[in-house]
């Protein structure tokens, strides 16, 4: 297969915004007496940690408000080795989302303190982005920024400049942040000319197109095919698959359907942080290798943390690599 030719440079940028989740401790209502635990989210975010955990150098690009919660949200990251050199601070309070847990399903949203995103305040002039590409090869956003507005113009502008720069802009439309985001079609049609790699099922390209193909192997390859016609700079559409237990990726690069060996998960403890892992796999393997072995890393990487609670991956590379051959052996 022809692989397709990045760009040689290490350092992945993410843009996205960061938020605390309130969840009940148990399976509590909030009416309820109860404790709280608080965490830091955000779907670009998790992906960066991801991504540091493999060893990447990567920085996130995000506003926080100027208190102690913002303060929290820093150290955080920092902590996961995150650039955070980027990292502006507003007036505006970070968003609090209160959630509930179900037994079989992800959390429920009650409630969250939105009112304005303090994305739409970050200062982008302030950031001389002939620097920041200087040394960066892959951007990456994701559908849980498309609801701010007045940001996606703006991000616009920063997604043509790096195309032209020659740095792949990879777009994952299966992330949402959970009660704080939903698909809004319109920003995403006007953010997505200028992404090369897209992340993405086949409901997510429907929901995209307006479109009702099924979601089988012919189904996803005619949807990936239709996307490339009206979207040409888009040669990569990857999506992991989930039957049970089991999980393969599929996808479809340079017009050609590419698929991984199925891996056998075993004990399911929790899917959060499953996406943003696939997507720090792909990007972390597609620097310098061809797109099979990117999908068959993610694929692994995915599977993997599904065994373990956490947001973003956790796992070595050599561990991830351990679970791919393993479910080679057992084919």
């Amino acid at each position: 297969m022809k692989m397709t030719h990045y760009k040689a440079r290490n350092k992945v940028i993410t843009i996205g915004e960061v938020y605390m989740m309130a969840t009940s401790k148990g399976h509590f209502r909030v009416t309820q007496p109860m404790t709280l635990d608080f965490s830091v989210k955000g779907c670009e975010m998790n992906v960066a940690a991801s991504l540091s955990s493999l060893g990447q150098d990567v920085s996130h690009f995000t506003i926080i408000s100027d208190d102690t919660l913002g303060e929290t949200v820093l150290d955080f990251m920092k902590h996961r080795s995150i650039n955070t050199q980027y990292v502006q601070k507003t007036t505006i309070p970070l968003c609090i989302c209160l959630v509930e847990k179900s037994v079989d399903k992800a959390p429920v949203k009650v409630a969250n303190s939105i009112t304005k995103s303090p994305l739409e305040t970050f200062d982008w002039s302030a950031v001389s982005w002939k620097n920041v590409f200087q040394d960066a090869g892959w951007l990456f956003w994701s559908a849980s920024f498309v609801r701010l507005q007045d940001a996606a113009g703006r991000l616009a502008e920063i997604l043509q400049s790096a195309q032209a720069d020659t740095i792949s802009v990879v777009t994952d439309l299966s992330l949402v942040n959970p009660g704080i985001t939903d698909f809004s079609r319109d920003i995403v049609t006007s953010l997505i000319p200028y992404s090369s790699v897209v992340i993405a099922n086949v409901e997510n390209i429907n929901m995209l197109l307006e479109t009702d193909f099924g979601d089988d192997t012919l189904a996803f390859t005619a949807a990936c095919t239709k996307l490339n016609e009206l979207y040409p700079n888009i040669t990569s559409v990857f999506d992991k698959v989930c039957n049970g237990s089991r999980c393969y990726g599929r996808g479809w690069v340079n017009k050609r359907y590419i698929q991984t060996p199925e891996i056998d998960i075993g004990c399911i403890v929790d899917d959060e942080g499953t996406s943003e892992s696939f997507a720090a796999g792909l990007l972390y393997i597609l620097r310098f290798h061809e797109e099979q072995h990117a999908l068959n890393f993610a694929i692994a990487a995915f599977a993997l943390q599904h065994t373990v609670k956490g947001d973003y991956n956790e796992a070595t590379v050599n561990e991830i690599i351990a679970v791919l051959q393993a479910s080679r052996r057992f084919q």
